[in-house]
């Protein structure tokens, strides 16, 4: 039991860095710094794959904890913890967590997608596909191409 409450209290810890790194993440997209983006996505990846370890082991220990008091195969965790208030707790604060970095995930979802479309304008913007209406010296550009439209009197 201690063991499961302790590897739930190192999810937490854990969760709490990936939230503050995507806190990170998302000012440094709100100032535009790449560097430190770059940066903050390879620690962010470091700690997600140390959370998932944390989380086989949880669920391993819980299997052999299963096995050794004789439970039922299709017992739950949350179901298990449900009979220890601090598990219970600490399982809580977890998904709490867990529901946070969600909600912070698709914030930064939003505001990436707002500054690639920003991006995406900007090039059509300077580069348009069919080329500018106007000269080198900013004079309408006049084609000697004949117009499609016909005028009708």
């Amino acid at each position: 039991m201690e063991a499961l409450i302790q590897f739930l209290k190192n999810e937490e810890k854990l969760l709490n860095q990936i939230k503050t790194l995507l806190s990170n993440y998302e000012q440094a997209a709100f100032s535009k710094n790449l560097d430190l983006m770059n940066m903050l996505l390879a620690e962010l990846e470091k700690v997600i794959n140390e959370f998932e370890a944390v989380e086989e082991q949880r669920k391993s220990v819980f299997e052999k904890v299963k096995a050794s008091m004789n439970l039922p195969v299709e017992l739950t965790f949350y179901n298990y913890a449900s009979s220890n208030e601090e598990l219970m707790k600490d399982l809580f604060a977890v998904v709490k967590l867990m529901n946070e970095i969600s909600l912070l995930i698709d914030r930064l979802k939003s505001i990436l997608d707002f500054n690639l479309n920003y991006i995406e304008t900007l090039v059509f913007v300077l580069n348009p596909p069919e080329g500018s209406a106007y000269d080198k010296r900013a004079n309408v550009y006049k084609s000697t191409t004949k117009s499609n439209i016909e005028l009708q009197g």
